[in-house]
């Protein structure tokens, strides 16, 4: 086989795994590596496809030969020790996350999988180590301060006088909602911004070109003086769409949140003060899942650049400065001929790349998001793998990673 030929096959396998085409992939896959036996990327991409099937004997080796080639890839690494623990593996999974923080030490996501493979061995001071990697901000003196402070004023009332809502001149807030034929939902979402505890915030609703015939309706029947209404037209993504948002949004502080989900009533007061108290530039929560499917999703408490790239660490409405959203040039949406890259994602490297710290609520589920199921991944064109929208976002944002 020719290079050009290697070339061509490697694109149509590309093209078959962004399709959803698992089998497909696979056989271009397996004819690749007959042509070229030591491909290291395409022999790790077949080891996740099969892994992510439960194929898991067949993936180990794959995994583990492609670690060979490229011994010095975290993310190889970080990859190979989540399908081994997926496997029940924790043993052999352990030294993949080890080796893993070791080439990349501000992977907090591998010394979190390191710490909850030692919780659940009982070896509860090792893995205290992992769990609460120590990171300090001006002001923040150990690890748990935020947490001590947080509940002095959220929950002991001890402080309770520190709580955003008594402050004498609260900085606005806009939240910022694009609607996309999610009429029956989009009320929800902005009843549940309206009943913020913080009292200086506005909604910027942005019906982003509705062809349902009753979306549009809906927005124009909802009537606040807090709520203001845009309307586009024809369709506009949705990365467009918070952009142009954001763009009409006053407050100087900002979050987006999707027309299907909603927040808890307290949820802005709490990001905002943690904001504020201890420095960062960028605020989430755990999230509730609700609707088709049920549970949470978490994320790492203090992610850093290396957790970002990785995987994503913040949740869609994370809170942060209007002016981080300037200068970073805003939400980007990729060209979705070949498959669907989210967007919150990609922007969340941009502000970390760009020095932003971040910080999660770890403890409390302040963020309720909507399950579809199957139908709401109709709505959007086939989703990349995840790897391929890794390199796309490395990609994209290769002006403000570090080199």
């Amino acid at each position: 086989m020719t290079d050009i030929d290697t070339a061509a096959l490697r694109h149509t396998a590309f093209r078959a795994h962004v399709a959803g085409d698992t089998a497909g992939a696979e056989r271009l896959y397996r004819r690749l590596l007959a042509a070229v036996p030591a491909d290291a990327v395409v022999l790790h991409h077949l080891g996740l496809i099969l892994g992510a099937a439960g194929r898991h004997d067949l993936a180990r080796p794959l995994l583990r030969r492609s670690l060979r080639l490229l011994p010095d890839d975290a993310a190889f690494h970080f990859n190979t020790g989540l399908m081994l623990r997926t496997d029940g593996r924790e043993d052999e999974a352990l030294p993949c996350f080890r080796r893993a923080a070791v080439l990349s030490p501000g992977l907090a996501a591998a010394h979190h999988q390191i710490g909850q493979i030692l919780q659940d061995r009982g070896e509860y001071a090792a893995a205290s180590r992992h769990l609460s990697p120590p990171r300090r901000l001006p002001g923040v003196e150990d690890v748990g301060a935020e947490i001590v402070a947080y509940n002095r004023v959220f929950h002991t009332g001890e402080d309770a006088r520190e709580a955003p809502r008594h402050w004498p001149d609260p900085p606005l807030v806009s939240i910022v909602i694009p609607c996309y034929n999610y009429g029956e939902f989009v009320r929800e979402a902005v009843e549940s911004c309206l009943a913020q505890t913080y009292p200086n915030l506005e909604v910027v609703l942005v019906e982003g070109g509705s062809t349902d015939g009753a979306t549009p309706a809906v927005v124009r029947s909802i009537n606040h003086p807090r709520v203001r209404t845009a309307y586009r037209w024809p369709r506009r993504k949705v990365g467009d769409n918070r952009n142009f948002g954001l763009g009409l949004a006053r407050g100087e502080y900002v979050c987006c949140l999707d027309a299907d989900d909603r927040l808890d009533p307290q949820y802005i007061e709490k990001a905002l003060f943690l904001i504020t108290r201890f420095g960062y530039d960028l605020v989430g929560a755990c999230v509730r899942i609700f609707g088709d499917d049920t549970g949470l999703r978490r994320f790492l408490r203090r992610p850093e650049l290396a957790d970002f790239l990785l995987t994503n660490q913040m949740p869609t409405p994370g809170v942060h400065r209007r002016a981080l959203w300037e200068a970073s040039g805003g939400f980007y949406d990729f060209d979705s001929a070949e498959g669907y890259v989210y967007e919150d994602w990609n922007y969340w490297v941009r502000l970390a790349a760009m020095g932003a710290s971040a910080f999660n609520i770890t403890w409390e589920p302040l963020i309720l998001y909507r399950d579809h199921g199957r139908e709401r991944i109709t709505r959007k064109t086939t989703i990349l793998p995840f790897e391929a929208q890794q390199a796309a976002i490395r990609a994209h944002n290769a002006d403000v990673l570090p080199g």
